[in-house]
């Protein structure tokens, strides 16, 4: 079965993985520096960036705008949505990437699922994009249905594609030690 990455000497992977995985480890501690601040509890509220990914509805997702727009946290909930815009192009790669290199060291059905999984966790680009931008619109005030559930909706899909390569990442990782 081929994989996303074929066109990558199997001999230059890890190192390109490497590089990915800086680059992600990079993006990450800047988006938390800039999401440090969204992380409060205001009202009774938990406002952190997964209540304005998975809000599900237009009152929970307002009550989040709204401590962020009162605690003057909505510019750094903006700016850490745009720099998201970057994050997105690189860590379904980085995964894809991770993937297919623990994939060549499983057999059989383990190593088509990592490889069923890298072309699967591509689509964290578009539906994070979508997410995105659904934020970035509630976080302007369009705040009315059906934007909060189509915003859940995605990243819920966004989360279950990632989720689901971190665990075979962590599963194929076991076996293999466990083979050696």
């Amino acid at each position: 079965m081929k994989h996303p990455f074929v066109w990558l000497a199997a001999g230059r992977r890890g190192s390109v993985l490497a590089s990915l995985v800086f680059v992600c480890v990079v993006l990450m501690i800047a988006l938390s520096v800039i999401g440090n601040g969204l992380t409060m509890k205001a009202q009774g509220v938990a406002c952190g960036v997964y209540n304005i990914e998975l809000p599900w509805s237009p009152e929970r997702a307002a009550s989040v705008v709204a401590a962020w727009r009162d605690g003057k946290q909505l510019g750094a909930a903006i700016e850490q949505t745009r720099l998201d815009f970057l994050f997105l192009m690189i860590y379904p790669a980085t995964l894809s990437l991770a993937c297919v290199v623990s994939s060549g060291r499983c057999f059989g059905t383990i190593a088509t699922v990592g490889i069923v999984l890298s072309w699967a966790v591509l689509l964290c680009t578009p539906l994070d994009f979508i997410e995105n931008i659904l934020i970035l619109k509630m976080l302007g005030g369009d705040i009315q249905a059906p934007v909060p559930q189509l915003t859940s909706s995605v990243a819920l899909a966004k989360l279950f594609l990632g989720g689901s390569a971190v665990v075979y990442l962590v599963f194929a990782n076991i076996l293999k030690k466990r083979h050696r």
